[in-house]
């Protein structure tokens, strides 16, 4: 009799959404994106959307959280 073992590779993702005003520097932008960053497992796998949109600035992080069963 063999034995097999499967493992089941699960990605749960977390989204932030964030809109700037114009004005907001691309520094302090930096500062938020970092700070979300800092909270999680720096081995997790990592998505920063930016977008200069007419009337603000859009960032988008999404972080995928690598779970094993």
């Amino acid at each position: 009799m063999e034995l097999s073992i499967i493992f089941i590779y699960i990605k749960l993702m977390r989204v932030f959404e964030r809109y700037f005003q114009m004005e907001t520097s691309l520094d302090q932008i930096d500062k938020y994106v970092r700070l979300v960053l800092k909270t999680f497992d720096p081995d997790d796998d990592v998505e920063v959307t930016y977008e200069d949109q007419s009337e603000a600035q859009f960032v988008r992080i999404r972080i995928f959280d690598r779970v094993v069963h």
